[in-house]
């Protein structure tokens, strides 16, 4: 399990960028979102949201 979720993780980066010149653009994949789930992602401080299921469309690396 991670030790971090993706609103903390990006806390995390945005408090790191103030000390740098330095902007990471955050997009978060969801995979089944549900109401209210991008409003709060823009929310925190994260640059976009794409909701749906990705597949991948080859073998596998």
């Amino acid at each position: 399990m991670p030790k971090m979720d993706g609103f903390e993780t990006t806390k995390v980066l945005r408090e790191r960028e103030k000390a740098s010149v330095a902007y990471m653009p955050i997009i978060v994949l969801i995979a089944d979102a549900i109401q209210g789930d991008e409003e709060r992602c823009l929310a925190c401080d994260m640059d976009g949201c794409v909701s749906g299921i990705a597949f991948r469309t080859g073998p596998p690396n």
